[in-house]
């Protein structure tokens, strides 16, 4: 069951080539630097879903079967059989012709569970994902849906007799069995492991054991061209699906991410995995049907993915988008639902739609014709609307013309970086040491060659006289200020900024705002602060004097004497002509 992490060529195609120039400059074994790198795709780590640590008999159980040598395969087929069982319906028709599918896997008789961990739903999928190497469930995309996130998105469902209801990834089928107040055979479920699909189709078969029925779930691509021929000839569904295969509502959380260079669509230049899943559920979608989509937080912003909001506001009713605070366990990414409904769009005509953020429920309305397609699907209210125009309207300069470089990666933290100072060594700060305009001391220390490390901006922004850093992963805006030539690790980013008539230390004064915070909060929903997003802030236009007189008081500040961080709000709502009432709204926003 456990399997090496060679580099295969699918995996190698993933990498960049500076990424593998920069592993051959540190003389590392690929497999070994792969296992130790931040990126998922290469990790040997096992990551055991939250929902069986509940447990202690389950998670015994899961150790003992990630410490045997048994297929994977065979594991979950033990499961299934011992699941129908427990709940006394092996013998029925259904339960028999899904078993004959599977016949080339083995029931394993050692590894029979207990009937005690049959507490909850999913159990077996959530087996499955704790047998999963963390690197490979990130190459698949293979990251289950939390069941109160999937009821949330099918509130309001309702179905006739004649509708139907698809998840093209569905792995273990955590949306078909959530659905209510629908028959089994108007459920369809794909997904492209196999392991995934015997669960789903074990997971609908006790949802409706008094039933008999063959589950409509498939082992397939769902980007492939012409899946609907494979339906109808493997499967005989003709009586379902007519000359074109057709469904009311297409639920599904896909994978993310990755660009997928052998699958191909005219609206998504950007090739990324969810916008390709979203293209293809439409073109399968019924007219007035309903898409609903969990994506990450990024496709609504970052200005790589304009592609999907351009197809979405002209070819779509975006009806709703639901902010969720829970995250999917090792992802560190943010993300939202969106529902759609296929819907002939009138360019010029406002769309409203709601969104659910933050316990709150508001109505946003945009013009397809008048949407900046660089820019982000607006998730504002009215209060917000008012707050960001006055601050666009004295615009006069942005960060676009300054300098920038990333922190550096060393290769290997955990042999670089020192805890205690040596005389060959400099302190290296990261992203946890840098609050609003100050440095904390340094938690490390490095000895600075800069062939041995894996990579690094030039030096002379390192060291150049003055510079602002910034948390990397933060919801807004934290910038402090450095003019001894520090080092910074990859947490942390640095810009030299270049604003016509603001000096550094006043360009600092405006991006630690609370003010300035609000709008970036605002704007951009990312759990990492991007340059691009930076770039597009608006500062205004100073005279020598206010210039100054923010120098100044930043300078007060780096003193020590942080109680004038509040002359800087101040002086910065006053110049914005933002009132008391918006005052207060910015500050429960930002706190």
């Amino acid at each position: 069951m456990k399997k090496a992490l060679g580099l295969s060529d699918n995996k190698r195609n993933c990498i960049s080539t500076a990424t593998l120039h920069n592993w051959k400059k540190l003389n590392v074994d690929a497999l070994g630097r792969l296992t130790r790198r931040a990126n998922k795709v290469y990790s040997s780590k096992i990551v055991i879903p939250k929902n069986c640590s509940h447990n202690s008999k389950l998670g015994k159980y899961i150790g003992n079967l990630i410490n045997s040598e048994y297929g994977i395969d065979d594991v979950v087929y033990t499961l299934c059989v011992s699941q129908f069982k427990f709940y006394g319906i092996i013998d029925k028709d259904n339960v028999s012709g899904f078993l004959s599918e599977y016949s080339y896997c083995h029931y394993i008789n050692e590894i029979e569970p207990v009937d005690e961990i049959w507490d909850s739903e999913d159990i077996i999928g959530c087996i499955y994902q704790s047998l999963r190497t963390e690197g490979d469930r990130n190459v698949m995309g293979q990251y289950y849906t939390n069941k109160n996130i999937v009821i949330s998105m099918l509130e309001g469902l309702r179905f006739d007799e004649n509708q139907l209801f698809l998840d093209p990834c569905c792995g273990s089928g955590v949306f078909l069995t959530a659905v209510q107040n629908a028959e089994p055979l108007q459920l369809f479920g794909f997904d492209n492991d196999s392991i995934a699909v015997m669960i789903a189709k074990t997971n609908l078969i006790l949802k409706y054991k008094d039933e008999d029925f063959t589950p409509q779930i498939y082992c397939l691509d769902f980007l492939e061209d012409k899946f609907e021929d494979k339906l109808k000839k493997k499967f005989n569904v003709n009586s379902i699906f007519n000359d074109v295969v057709k469904f009311d509502y297409i639920f599904t959380n896909p994978p993310w991410g990755n660009k997928l260079n052998n699958h191909h669509s005219a609206c998504i230049s950007t090739g990324e995995r969810s916008s390709l899943f979203l293209i293809k559920a439409y073109e399968i979608l019924k007219q007035n049907g309903q898409l609903n989509f969990l994506l990450p937080t990024s496709l609504l912003n970052v200005k790589v993915h304009k592609d999907i909001r351009k197809f979405i506001l002209e070819n779509t009713l975006l009806k709703k988008i639901c902010f969720y605070d829970e995250r999917f366990n090792g992802v560190f990414t943010d993300f939202i639902s969106v529902l759609l409904e296929k819907k002939s769009v009138n360019q010029n005509d406002r769309q409203n739609y709601t969104v659910n953020k933050d316990g709150e429920s508001f109505e946003v309305n945009i013009c397809a014709r008048d949407f900046d397609k660089c820019y982000s699907i607006p998730l504002i209210n009215a209060m917000d609307d008012c707050i960001i125009s006055k601050v666009e309207r004295l615009r006069n300069d942005d960060l676009s013309h300054s300098q920038w470089a990333l922190g550096i990666v060393t290769g290997n933290n955990v042999e670089k970086l020192l805890r205690e100072w040596r005389p060959d060594c400099e302190p290296i700060y990261s992203g946890k040491e840098i609050f609003p305009y100050i440095l904390k001391p340094a938690n490390n220390y490095i000895l600075y060659d800069r062939s041995k490390l894996q990579q690094c901006a030039k030096d002379e922004y390192y060291r150049t006289k003055e510079k602002l850093v910034y948390r990397f992963i933060s919801k807004k805006p934290v910038f402090a200020y450095d003019d001894k030539a520090c080092l910074f690790l990859n947490s942390a980013n640095l810009v030299i900024p270049s604003v016509a008539g603001l000096s550094v230390k006043t360009v600092m004064a405006f991006l630690n705002s609370e003010l300035y915070q609000f709008v970036y909060m605002k704007k951009f929903i990312d759990v990492k602060v991007l340059k691009g997003n930076l770039m597009s802030l608006p500062f205004p236009k100073l005279s020598k004097r206010d210039d100054l007189y923010l120098t100044r008081i930043v300078d007060t500040i780096l003193s020590g004497d942080s109680k004038y961080k509040g002359k800087i709000d101040s002086f910065i709502y006053r110049m914005f002509d933002i009132t008391v009432k918006e005052k207060n709204y910015i500050k429960n926003v930002v706190y």
